[in-house]
């Protein structure tokens, strides 16, 4: 059982946190990122008992009244973590305990990875792709796949497969994700 709960707002005595900045990488939309790491002091953790579980990371994005450094890391566990994995589990939102934090899905009901080739993923989005404000879906899967150290750049595309830059080096999203 996994227990999150953000400083500021003070929730969980049981819950050790641990915050710390991470470097802002070229795409990624906010000036800090932070690592909420999470610890339930009541039960141990199993990763320690079960040598098959392996951490990943997943981004979201916190209260719409945010206005600086918005978006959050947060470590989950699972018995294997793949780009695929990582989507799916994006895509389930905040747990319960996880107060604060948000999935912002501009329309869209998933994403699923077409290619992951020279360090380059292309991933394209399903459901519908629009009624985003200045943080989107596309800020949440970039950090969220540039995780896995075999990706260095994302490229989304929209759901019939259209999208902005069509350069191998930067990252790019469909014109229905601009702000």
């Amino acid at each position: 059982m996994w227990m999150i709960s953000i400083l500021a707002c003070g929730f969980g005595s049981n819950v050790d946190v641990e915050v710390e900045s991470a470097q802002k990488t070229k795409s990624e939309p906010v000036e800090q990122v932070d690592v909420v790491k999470t610890t339930d002091t009541l039960n141990p953790s199993t990763e320690e008992e079960n040598e098959d579980t392996v951490q990943g990371l997943v981004y979201f994005a916190k209260e719409p009244t945010c206005v600086k450094d918005c978006i959050v890391k947060v470590t989950r566990s699972s018995t294997k973590w793949t780009p695929e994995v990582a989507i799916e589990t994006l895509y389930k939102g905040p747990t319960e305990t996880e107060k604060g934090l948000r999935f912002i899905s501009c329309e869209s009901t998933g994403a699923s990875v077409q290619s992951i080739e020279n360090g380059i993923a292309k991933v394209q989005l399903t459901g519908g792709c629009s009624g985003c404000g200045t943080l989107s879906v596309y800020d949440l899967l970039v950090p969220t796949l540039k995780s896995f150290p075999d990706i260095s750049v994302v490229q989304m595309y929209d759901p019939s497969g259209k999208s902005q830059i069509d350069s191998i080096n930067e990252d790019s999203r469909p014109s229905c994700l601009e702000p």
